[in-house]
């Protein structure tokens, strides 16, 4: 498959990203990614700049991921800011990971939802939330004050967590772009939700190092991380062996397998013959069955899966 040649995807162009690299950890022996596109640095120093026009943060994570899809390089800088996390594709994710997550954020004393951002009924849940967060925060600190009814957030988030398409949710039209690319959504801008109630959109933002390979796996699977950083077929690899080690049904009937008893590259085979991704001579187009494997298991096809589950102690914020 001509798999150490790909590999050498991890290098990107240089003006594109000012450093993108795979180092050893100094504190484990684990792998980690070490990226920060110059337009990322950017938009953390605007983001810090334009905390104190807004009243509340509004966090997008991703529900298969809910801790790695985290960026703890934002927690110092919003102080003592009201934030909501909002768990997007919970519709993609294993129902009973989620109630365990639920229990454990419930406990760390932290806003939160768990939502499908195409769904009508997770938006009106996000707006009455929110403004519950901010008039309890805002009579924690001023006391007999009276509070006042306008309600602006700031929304954050890793590329590709579903920011844009909750945006436009929200709002009820197209005011934010959209597109099935990690990092589309470049510039800040203003945008009405409802009567007193604003949205500061910002560029997706990833944390400047991903601390392990394996979180940086999970990260590409749900599209955090782009194909240009680690290539499609590292990514598919990943995602087979993890299937067939869970012995995912929806695996052997999505590709119409007899049974989980293979290895990846045998598994990748007879996805390609059974689909009919092939060459010339019946040679199976590997390329081809990468790109299935990715969009089957983005939409769901693939199961409800969730890669992280909670930590047995609070995790510390950076």
């Amino acid at each position: 498959m001509g798999s150490k040649k790909r590999y050498k995807a991890y290098k990107r162009p240089e003006e594109d990203l000012e450093e993108i690299k795979i180092t050893p950890d100094r504190k484990k022996e684990d792998l980690y990614i070490n990226w920060f596109p110059g337009h990322m640095n950017k938009a953390i120093k605007q983001i810090k700049a334009k905390l104190k026009l807004v009243d509340i943060v509004l966090e997008v994570r991703d529900a298969r991921v809910p801790l790695v899809s985290g960026n703890p390089a934002l927690n110092a800088a919003l102080g003592l800011k009201s934030k909501l996390i909002v768990f997007n594709k919970a519709n993609l994710a294993d129902q009973d990971n989620i109630k365990l997550w639920k229990d454990w954020f419930s406990k760390q004393e932290q806003p939160f939802l768990f939502i499908n951002a195409l769904d009508k009924g997770s938006i009106k849940k996000i707006t009455d939330y929110s403004k519950k967060v901010v008039l309890d925060n805002f009579e924690k600190h001023n006391p007999g004050k009276v509070p006042t009814n306008k309600v602006s957030m700031m929304i954050i988030g890793l590329p590709n967590t579903g920011k844009s398409t909750l945006i436009n949710r929200m709002s009820q039209r197209n005011a934010a772009r959209t597109a099935d690319k990690p990092g589309y959504t470049q510039s800040q801008q203003w945008i009405k939700v409802e009567e007193n109630f604003l949205l500061l959109d910002t560029p997706g933002i990833m944390p400047p190092k991903i601390h392990t390979k394996e979180h940086g796996l999970w990260l590409t699977s749900v599209h955090a991380i782009p194909s240009k950083i680690v290539p499609d077929e590292t990514t598919a690899i990943f995602l087979i062996e993890y299937l067939l080690k869970n012995k995912s049904k929806e695996l052997l009937e999505r590709y119409k397998l007899e049974n989980h008893d293979m290895g990846f590259l045998e598994c990748l085979e007879k996805i390609g013959l059974n689909r009919q991704c092939l060459l010339k001579k019946g040679v199976v187009d590997y390329e081809r069955v990468y790109t299935i494997i990715l969009l089957d298991f983005r939409s769901g096809e693939l199961g409800k899966i969730s890669f992280e589950s909670p930590p047995e102690l609070p995790v510390q914020t950076e």
